[in-house]
């Protein structure tokens, strides 16, 4: 999670992947408090509106509340972004 946001501070993005669970431990919980997840990507990605402007960003996760949490998080900062389970990405391409 950290590199993650090392590189969106030192990279620029069209396209953004995101994932909630990061950990074994957060298979077996739906919203895990931890700061390990990947709603601390999509907090940094709400809270730097300067960064990415132009990137999409799919949650993948089969986390349906976590994926929803983080979903709400960048929409309500004016991000593009959706959830498309990790099954239907190829229907994206």
């Amino acid at each position: 999670m950290a590199v993650a946001i090392h590189w969106l501070t030192q990279r620029d993005y069209d396209l953004i992947f995101l994932d909630h669970d990061l950990c074994a431990e957060h298979y077996f919980v739906e919203i895990a408090e931890d700061g390990l997840t990947g709603y601390a990507v999509a907090a940094w990605l709400a809270e730097n509106p300067s960064r990415h402007t132009q990137a999409k960003i799919i949650i993948h996760s089969l986390n349906f509340p976590g994926s929803d949490r983080m979903l709400a998080l960048l929409l309500a900062a004016g991000r593009k972004a959706e959830h498309v389970p990790f099954p239907y990405l190829s229907s994206l391409f």
